[in-house]
């Protein structure tokens, strides 16, 4: 799910991407491996999802 996020990211497909990242999440949250590594890399690849799109926003804006 995070790759297929990831992949949204690139093409900027914002909504999309943050999407997966959240569902990789309930997936994982799911199968109890909520402190392992991966649920610390989707929650990474999610706030700096969100820490892009307000400077997205403002580049589009221009």
């Amino acid at each position: 799910m995070d790759n297929l996020a990831g992949i949204y990211c690139k093409q900027g497909e914002y909504k999309e991407a943050e999407s997966f990242h959240e569902r990789a999440l309930v997936i994982q949250k799911k199968v109890q491996v909520s402190a392992q590594p991966d649920t610390a890399f989707s929650l990474n690849n999610l706030a700096k999802l969100h820490n892009i799109q307000p400077i997205i926003s403002n580049l589009k804006r221009r």
